[in-house]
């Protein structure tokens, strides 16, 4: 069991570090998104404030 471990840490570690990546970056464009749509639908709502 141990021996398994150690064996397939390294290769899970770095498929743990993508993802990890692949999720950060997906938050920074979502967070830049939902501001984004924030701003268009306050533009169209309220275009008199």
């Amino acid at each position: 069991m141990g021996f398994l471990v150690s064996k397939h840490v390294p290769q899970d570690m770095s498929e743990v570090q993508q993802f990890i990546d692949e999720l950060i970056a997906l938050k920074k464009v979502s967070s830049q998104l939902s501001s984004f749509i924030f701003k268009m639908i306050t533009n169209v709502d309220y275009p008199y404030f």
